[in-house]
This record gives structure tokens, sequence and C-alpha cells, in this order.
């Protein structure tokens, strides 16, 4: 019997990828590619994922080149959110004294331009679906239908946009509806949260507002050095533990000396509910990104690859 949850988080190249197994719908979960493009696996019957900043500053040309590149992607179906480097799709903030004070030497860009290229005609005809604070229900290659809700926002960080402040974030978060699958640019608390300086900055609203959702896929971005997958089984009044990726752990310089080079993980075969946590964030950074130097690939190489979810119907 195949393991309900198969994550595939490392793999030598998409060849490596074994198939998806019958019965299982395949996503193929990206985030943090700034205006860069590169390869990504899948097929029409996969469901691509992309957990926000798709540009650095959110400029017209970034926005038109990451839509060209995700448009000629083959997935039928590509669910994109915004995260806090793609400025000019947070109207609030594009006006605000942030941009102002920390942007002044930047041009704006024409906002409406910016999103009739992630929501127009032309976006919907190459199946991109931009969601922001929003659900949307679609139905894959064997019918299955998949409630997806995405958001753009995480714990402010920094003077950027799509930002909520530790106060309002349990109100905030709270507006988070059930869905099988919840996209969101920030993580919660302690899971795949550290940054290069030790400290877990994740929301600690969304972590307890996860415990009463339990989604079947939760993927999200923004602190690239964690980048990392985990199968999580939920216990009834137990707290999350900790989850960090290769290059966070406190051994992370023996770990990842020893890495192999296909790294798959699967949830067991029976048992209580499950959520595969996802921290896809494809730029690479931190201690995996150098050591030991493997790779020159800026997005998508070795430790930071698009992860590939498989999960049964």
């Amino acid at each position: 019997m195949s393991a309900p949850e198969i994550v595939h988080l490392e793999y030598e190249s998409f060849s490596a990828i074994p198939p998806r197994p019958d019965g299982f719908t395949r996503f193929i979960c990206l985030s943090d590619s700034h205006g860069s493009t590169y390869p990504v696996p899948g097929c029409s019957e996969d469901i691509l994922l992309h957990s926000g900043d798709l540009t650095n500053i959110g400029t017209l040309e970034e926005f038109e080149d990451v839509i060209k590149w995700l448009s000629e992607l083959p997935h039928k179906f590509k669910i994109i959110i915004a995260g806090n480097h793609d400025l000019s799709l947070d109207l609030g903030w594009y006006s605000s004294d942030d941009w102002v004070e920390f942007f002044a030497d930047k041009e704006q860009v024409p906002v409406e331009s910016v999103r009739d290229l992630v929501l127009g005609q032309k976006a919907r005809d190459a199946g991109i679906i931009y969601l922001q604070n929003e659900r949307v229900s679609i139905t894959d290659y064997a019918r299955k239908q998949w409630l997806v809700y995405g958001t753009p926002y995480s714990v402010e960080f920094g003077p950027w946009a799509f930002g909520y402040s530790t106060v309002s974030a349990p109100d905030f978060v709270a507006q988070y509806p059930f869905s099988d699958i919840l996209l969101s640019h920030g993580p919660p608390k302690n899971i795949f949260d550290k940054t290069i300086n030790g400290e877990t900055v994740g929301c600690q609203a969304l972590a307890e507002r996860l415990k009463i959702l339990r989604p079947r896929l939760s993927v999200f971005g923004h602190i690239h050095e964690d980048h990392g997958a985990a199968i999580h089984s939920w216990i009834s009044g137990a707290d999350l533990p900790h989850y960090h990726g290769f290059g966070m752990q406190d051994d992370a310089r023996e770990v990842l000396e020893n890495l192999p080079q296909q790294v798959t993980l699967e949830g067991p075969p029976h048992g209580t509910e499950r959520t595969v946590f996802v921290n896809a964030a494809n730029q690479r950074m931190g201690l995996a990104a150098r050591y030991p130097n493997i790779t020159d690939e800026e997005y998508g190489g070795p430790r930071f690859r698009p992860v590939v979810v498989d999960l049964k119907h």
C-alpha cells in the first residue's frame, strides 16, 4: 500500500523523480523566484503552486518576465500568490509612507498593468490563478476537487509589502478558511522559519490556526535558508514540533556532507490526519547554499529544488 503522502525533496535530475502513483495528484511547489526563471519539473496533469516573491521589487518588467515563464510551463493549473517583495500588488502599501521613505529612488509602475498581467485573460488562458486572500476550487486530471486558499501576507519583515503585526496576527489569520491546501508567503512559527542569524521568525498565530485547519498541504517560502519539507501527524492537544531544513540543523555541516542526492519522505499508510509542510524557497541562501559547494545554480539547484508532493485522493 502506498503512503498517502510522498514528498520528493532532493533529486539529481527531473528524470530521477519517480512517476506519480495511480490515485494521486502531484503538486510542484515553488517560491521566492525573485524575477528569475529556471527549469521546473512536471506535466500538464500536475498542479503548480508558487508561494510568492515572484519578483524583486514588483516592476512591470519583472512581472512580464515571470508571467511569460509561468505561461510556458506545461502545468494546466499554476496557482500563485504574491510576497513581500511584490510591492506593486499591495495597493495600500504602494501608496504608503514606506514606499516614499525606502523606495523613493525607484519609479512606480502602473498598478493596473501589473494586475492585468496576473489576473487578465492571457494569464487565465495560460492556467495562471492569482490568489490574494481568496479560496478557489480546482478539478484535477482525475476529477478530484481541491480547495486552495492563498494569502500573500506574512509577519512584518522590514519595510516591505503585505505585512501584518504580531498584535493583529490572530485576527488576521482567523480569516483563513478550511481548505485542502494553504498557500501563504510567510511560514508558521518554528516550521522552516529559521534565519541565518538563528532567529525563528514565523507567525505563532498561523501555527495555532493550522492546528484547527489541518490542511493536507501547507506551502510557504520567505525564509530561503530554511528550505525543506516535513510530514506532520496531528495529535490532539500536542504542540507542533520544530521543523527545520538541512542547513539549519544543529549538526548542519555533517548533515550536508552526508546528504544523499535523492531524498524522499513518505507518510505512514494509516493513522491520524497529516499535513505536509513545505518551505519551497528556490533561491539559495545560508549554509546549505555554500557548504560543501556543489553547484553554481542560484535558483532551483541542489538543496533548493522545486519540491514535488504527491497526495492520495
